[in-house]
């Protein structure tokens, strides 16, 4: 009895040592295979589907290649978009090329690219990347009136305007390659839109112009914040603008902020997104206490809410992953 017994354990002792063997086996292999599934080649960017993209006057066009998916030209290279260098920027793991559309371009199809000169062959090379067409957006028409001052200039305020046109112009020339910020951009006021972009106006009946900017209504004295991180390369009260700051974001992308009743900030701080740079007011030429917000790129003047919207988009699309099983921080990405 007491031999049949040890039989038994010694029967029960070996497929249990012989499974153990096994599973640890099995597992090497698997664990093996994990590390070989993460070991991938990148494809040639030639082989990046081209972007198809419709867009209008005063609108951003955002392309991006993902070069954790794609293989950059080992040699130095531009992109090109409409036969202009276009600038750009790399964050998430992508190539971020912002391509402002001009409220002022007509009709058209145009394609963006990337331009290199190969080292082998010693040949100018070019791949595409996006084509972009550019739709006629029908802004509304508008209007207003206003001090009749603000419309016929005296020679002494023509003078000022001009003067302050070609300050501007400078401040929009300013180049600044560093990027400072990586979250998408917020709105500078939480209150009601009452001007969006591109509004054709007609002062007093008989000035034309357009709006460039989007407006909100807001109380004299509102904090307006910083759209984003930038630095400050203007504050200074203008003829139209009256009190305004500009930020530069980086890579000649500009917000302004205008009409305020006094500054927060001065020029040259460096300023974190949400910040309070000034009040709001209806200093310059204004029917009513609100903010003027604006977006520059390249010296194009283009609508905030989509440079807003686009970079959402990028963000959301892009944001790091969280490890949802150790409940991770939020990323910079998913602020907004």
């Amino acid at each position: 009895m007491k031999f049949v017994f040890i039989l038994i354990i010694s029967f029960f002792a070996f497929f249990f040592l012989e499974g153990c063997t096994s599973f640890r086996e099995n597992n090497k292999a698997f664990v093996k295979g994990k590390k070989n599934q993460t070991i991938t080649s990148k494809l040639p960017l030639n082989k990046r589907p081209i972007t198809e993209i419709t867009t209008a006057n005063g609108e951003l066009a955002l392309i991006f290649i993902e070069t954790n998916r794609y293989q950059l030209p080992s040699e130095k290279f531009k992109i090109l978009c409409n036969k202009q260098e276009t600038k750009y920027f790399i964050q998430q793991q992508s190539v971020v090329i912002p391509c402002p559309i001009s409220y002022f371009q007509t009709p058209n199809r145009f394609q963006c690219e990337i331009s290199f000169l190969d080292v082998a062959s010693k040949e100018s090379k070019v791949i595409p990347l996006a084509n972009i067409q550019v739709k006629d957006k029908n802004y509304p028409f508008r209007k207003l009136k206003v001090q009749a001052k603000k419309i016929d200039l005296t020679k002494r305020d023509l003078d000022r305007v001009l003067l302050e046109k070609k300050a501007l112009d400078q401040v929009y020339s300013s180049v600044l390659d560093d990027v400072y910020f990586d979250s998408p951009f917020m709105l500078p006021v939480e209150t009601v839109m009452t001007s969006p972009y591109g509004v054709r106006r007609l002062f007093n009946g008989k000035r034309k112009s357009q709006h460039l900017g989007t407006d909100f209504g807001a109380r004299k004295g509102t904090p307006v914040k910083a759209s984003n991180k930038g630095k400050v390369v203007f504050a200074k009260n203008l003829f139209f603008y009256g009190k305004a700051i500009i930020l530069h974001h980086g890579l000649d992308i500009f917000t302004i902020y205008a009409h305020l009743s006094s500054f927060k900030v001065k020029a040259g701080e460096i300023v974190e997104k949400g910040q309070v740079i000034g009040l709001s007011g209806n200093t310059g030429r204004s029917t009513g206490p609100h903010l003027h917000w604006g977006a520059n790129i390249g010296n194009k003047w283009i609508d905030a809410m989509m440079l807003k919207e686009q970079f959402d988009q990028f963000y959301f699309q892009f944001r790091p992953l969280i490890n949802v099983q150790d409940g991770g921080p939020p990323t910079k990405g998913d602020e907004s």
